[in-house]
């Protein structure tokens, strides 16, 4: 799960991550100093909107590989 700290849903994203650990379900968090909600579609091109993607799809890859 991926949040930037600026992003409306930040405490409530936590939250979710947290009781779904809690669960047992496998769940890694990444937060993403000063980006707000949607920031990756918006800004894909740049550094830090590639590196969160890069993120997502290696999070990905070791689940479903």
């Amino acid at each position: 799960m991926g949040v930037g700290t600026l992003d409306l849903f930040h405490d409530e994203d936590l939250t979710y991550a947290s009781r779904l650990q809690s669960a047992g379900v496998p769940c890694e968090v990444v937060t993403v100093p000063g980006a707000f909600h949607g920031f990756d579609g918006m800004f894909r091109g740049t550094r830090v909107a590639r590196g969160f993607w890069e993120a997502q799809a290696t999070a990905l890859r070791r689940a479903l590989f």
